[in-house]
């Protein structure tokens, strides 16, 4: 084995420091030769689990600990380096896994409860390497991987929601972010931190060198099987905190004493069991595009919803102020959510005209604006919400506190719907003393906090974007007034279907959605967004011949006769069929030929793209994903459990 210059002398050294330390003392000679070896090279104590799948013997000289995620960018790089560097030492290497789906990738906790399935059952490094092969971690790439690690994969379906299976995962998620780890992948050596691995090579001389020092010891009296611990043992527990693992995260559990001052817009009673305060700026996309979604949540969830404003307008939005105190004034003359609906629901950006205009709309007495817009009469309420949102540290807008407790960042209908219920539920339960019905939400926030909490070191950081209703992540699915719905509005439960007219799948997905139509009548809406994937030619062509059937208001009409001949949907063919179908035939070939309504379908398709979907058909029953592979148990249930979350049984 060939050592350059640098580690011979370094290995003498250790030799000679080994030998003058048993010399001079007969207590521990092995601790004396593991220190004293000049500059000890950094380690952490970072535990390899007895139960944690691993290639190599338990008595190996190096312990390589990864932390590691299915769905990292580095991850199959890293992974092939390591299986590179368990080749080229054998017996001398132990690789151990560990779990660290990060909260960033969608996917990783799936594929992650899959790898465990697999582990059950005696085939985890076959469907390691098999998933870091494919380039999706989707569902059908986690049988895939399955199926070519030789794995059962009904017996792996029904295990992958065994709640058991992730406790070790999150366990690893858990360590990780104790020791200071909050990316994937990432290694130990011997308890050395390296970065993912890019070339095998970058790694062969940190494994070298030990294991010299392992045999070193070995020859000084440990037993082999104890050389790791040993290592580790009196090691550092936490990696230097670099700016981005010592970024602070705010906790999300805490509860703030939120305070509602009379001169705060508010809609719906005082006694709501839930008083949700929403901080907002009249100049941001995001709450304009909140609007209609508080405003609904408020009615539909009547009598037990009261919704607070408070301003805090952002210093990069130069209109924002003089909107705030428009909207205090129009609160003043008894119009603020007119106001509000004249500013949100065709916003398209907003300059000190808008704003005037949406005054007019809503019917305020110019003269009193003018007059308040002159003088600052309102800038103290504003000054004083502003004050009130620096202290809690929030960033930009909109935030939400659900009878105190923070939720960041806009929300779609259904998420608003999902953080709600449960707090209801909870508050109605209390008794008076506990902060119950009397005045409930100053009971609630009585002892929360002025400041901002932060989580402590080792927390399970938590994804601000996540909504759960417990049981099913609710995207945020915020359909446009164009979207293709059959059914009533007002239906408590409304299926999303991204779909694309040259997907089979999608042509059975549409049969079950009929049914589901047909067993639950006006108590479900089905949507239709598209989402053309690129390896279907005709697919983008024939989504903007469906948009063009919608214009001429016959979509489902159309949209039937697309599924039903999605073998033959050319350029030609679309434009046949649109005659056949009864629609106008000359502006269908328009539409085609100038690409009339190809920007419509891009727009589709970005959404789908921004909830990461790879594959049609993709369904989603108030927000709630349903798995492509088991749509027929899944969907039917789920459509269910919505109608009972709504308080409809039947």
């Amino acid at each position: 084995m060939k050592i350059d210059s640098s580690a011979a002398r370094a290995l003498i050294v250790t030799g000679l420091m080994a030998l003058l330390a048993a010399c001079g003392s007969e207590k521990e000679p092995s601790k004396s030769s593991a220190t004293k070896e000049g500059p000890a090279p950094k380690r952490y104590a970072v535990d390899a689990p007895t139960g944690a799948p691993s290639i190599g013997p338990r008595d190996a000289e190096v312990t390589v600990v990864c932390f590691s995620d299915f769905q990292a960018a580095k991850g199959s790089r890293n992974a092939r380096s390591l299986r590179k560097i368990a080749k080229k030492f054998g017996d001398a290497v132990r690789i151990v896994y560990r779990a660290n789906p990060l909260p960033k990738h969608p996917d990783a906790s799936r594929a992650e409860a899959a790898a465990r399935a697999a582990h059950r059952q005696g085939r985890f490094w076959e469907f390691h390497d098999a998933l870091f092969e494919r380039t999706e971690i989707r569902e059908p790439d986690l049988l895939a991987a399955a199926k070519k690690a030789g794995c059962d994969t009904g017996r792996l379906l029904k295990d992958m929601d065994d709640p058991r299976l992730m406790e070790q995962a999150a366990a690893d998620r858990q360590a990780a972010l104790e020791i200071g780890v909050d990316n994937a992948p990432f290694n130990f050596i011997n308890g050395r931190p390296l970065d993912p691995i890019r070339f095998p090579e970058d790694a062969y001389s940190l494994v070298d060198d030990e294991i010299r020092l392992a045999r070193a010891l070995v020859a000084d009296g440990k037993a082999k099987k104890d050389v790791y611990e040993t290592l580790i043992l009196g090691a550092k527990k936490h990696l230097p905190r670099t700016q981005n693992l010592s970024r602070k995260l705010l906790d999300p559990d805490t509860r703030y004493r939120i305070p509602v001052s009379p001169d705060d817009p508010v809609i719906g009673p005082s006694d709501a069991p839930l008083t949700v305060v929403a901080f907002i700026d009249f100049e941001s996309p995001f709450c304009a595009r909140n609007y209609r979604a508080i405003v609904r949540l408020v009615a539909e969830l009547a009598p037990d919803v009261r919704m607070v404003i408070k301003h805090f307008p952002q210093s990069s939005h130069p209109n924002a102020d003089i909107a705030a105190q428009a909207s205090l004034e129009a609160q003043s003359q008894g119009l603020f959510w007119e106001y509000c609906k004249a500013v949100f629901e065709d916003w398209d950006g907003l300059d000190r005209e808008k704003i005037l205009d949406a005054a007019r709309i809503a019917k305020l007495d110019m003269n009193a604006l003018e007059a308040a817009l002159a003088d600052g009469r309102h800038q103290a309420q504003i000054e004083r919400d502003r004050k009130l949102a620096a202290s809690l540290d929030l960033k930009g807008t909109p935030y939400f506190f659900f009878n105190g407790i923070m939720e960041r960042g806009s929300r779609s209908f259904d998420q608003l719907v999902a953080l709600s219920l449960p707090r209801i539920r909870h508050a109605s339960q209390l008794s008076p003393s506990d902060g119950g019905p009397g005045d409930l939400y100053t009971r609630l926030i009585e002892k929360g906090a002025t400041k901002p909490v932060y989580q402590e070191l080792g927390s399970a950081i938590y994804d601000p974007e996540i909504v759960s209703d417990g049981k099913h992540r609710v995207y945020d699915l915020d359909l446009a007034d164009d979207t293709p719905m059959l059914g009533p509005s007002d239906a408590p439960v409304t299926v999303v279907e991204f779909g694309d007219y040259q997907c089979g799948a999608c042509a059975r997905a549409g049969a079950l959605l009929e049914k589901i139509r047909e067993r639950y009548a006006d108590r479900v809406r089905i949507a239709w967004i598209h989402y053309p994937l690129a390896g279907h030619e005709h697919a983008f062509v024939a989504a903007q011949a469906a948009v063009e059937a919608a214009e001429q208001g016959h979509f489902w009409d159309f949209h039937g006769v697309l599924m039903d001949n999605r073998e033959n949907l050319s350029h030609e063919n679309l434009i046949n069929l649109a005659g056949t179908a009864g629609l106008d035939a000359d502006k269908m070939r328009i539409a085609l030929d100038q690409e009339l309504h190809a920007n419509s379908v891009r727009k589709n398709r970005k959404l789908a793209r921004s909830l990461k979907l790879t594959g049609t058909p993709s369904l989603f029953v108030n927000g709630r994903k349903v798995g492509a592979s088991r749509m027929k148990t899944e969907l039917i249930a789920l459509v269910e459990d919505m109608l009972a979350l709504h308080g409809d049984k039947k």
